[in-house]
């Protein structure tokens, strides 16, 4: 499973009422690979991940900081989506909008795997789920937290 081949499956699985436009990185350094919106007008940003559970979890050195940012000065959401890289399904999506200055941190400084990241976050702020529109039912229920 690629990041492109993520995307796809969140596109396919997404209900009328969300609309997707993906991002190619060309434009700003740090910003998330896909804007989504809502009839409603909320909004999000999602970054697409591809890692097993003891791979180490790898960001651009601007993606958090750019993530970190919209949350504190936009109150915007952002979330992380990471698909299997051997099985293909959906692995965990994990709100960003949640985390602690000091989760951002270590996820910054540190090499740390995603099955380590998620002990350290908390389950309130993430959802694992092979079935893509569970996951999105999720991301659109946490817009107004």
């Amino acid at each position: 499973m690629t990041e492109i081949d993520l995307y796809t499956k969140f596109k396919k699985k997404l209900p009328a009422s969300l609309h997707c436009t993906r991002i190619e990185n060309d434009c700003s350094d740090g910003i998330p690979d896909v804007f989504v919106r809502q009839n409603t007008g909320k909004s999000f940003w999602i970054e697409n991940k591809v890692c097993g559970p003891k791979e180490i979890l790898k960001y651009q050195p601007t993606q958090l900081p750019w993530m970190r940012d919209h949350v504190l000065t936009y109150k915007g959401k952002v979330f992380t989506l990471i698909g299997d890289r051997k099985t293909c399904k959906i692995f965990v999506c994990v709100d960003m909008s949640m985390l602690t200055h000091e989760q951002y941190k270590k996820l910054i400084f540190e090499k740390i795997k995603l099955n380590e990241l998620l002990l350290y976050i908390g389950t309130e702020n993430y959802i694992t789920s092979t079935c893509i529109k569970t996951v999105i039912k999720w991301m659109t229920n946490r817009l107004d937290m």
